[in-house]
């Protein structure tokens, strides 16, 4: 399974949260790593079969790297468009200025069925 979603801000507050339980000997590694694995299989399965929303990305473009089948933008000044269902996408706009800089990372929908494979 891929662990593609780790990168998030998510993943990343999970990862934190199991290293400090970890460390306070509340959990031991191999539980941390099944929770790491269950996170993979459930972000990569609600990507694919919940999410149905549509969204536009607007701004300077900073960096844009093209390796394995994943591509990831980061892009300053940012703006975020998006719209709860695919059907009308005009109706339930919704449009959000972002600070800072905005990191994207778009995986190739056949590279996450090959991983799923394995």
């Amino acid at each position: 399974m891929s662990a593609v979603y780790r990168g998030c801000s998510l993943g990343d507050a999970l990862v934190d949260a199991l290293d400090v339980l970890v460390t306070e000997g509340k959990i031991d590694g191999p539980l941390a790593g099944r929770v790491m694995q269950s996170y993979d299989e459930v972000m990569a399965e609600t990507m694919e079969k919940k999410v149905t929303g549509k969204g536009t990305l607007k701004g300077k473009l900073d960096v844009y790297r093209y390796i394995d089948n994943i591509w990831t933008f980061v892009v300053s000044k940012a703006t975020l468009r998006s719209a709860s269902h695919q059907a009308v996408p005009k109706k339930d706009e919704h449009e959000d200025d972002v600070e800072g800089t905005v990191k994207l990372t778009v995986v190739d929908a056949k590279l996450l069925k090959l991983m799923k494979g394995k």
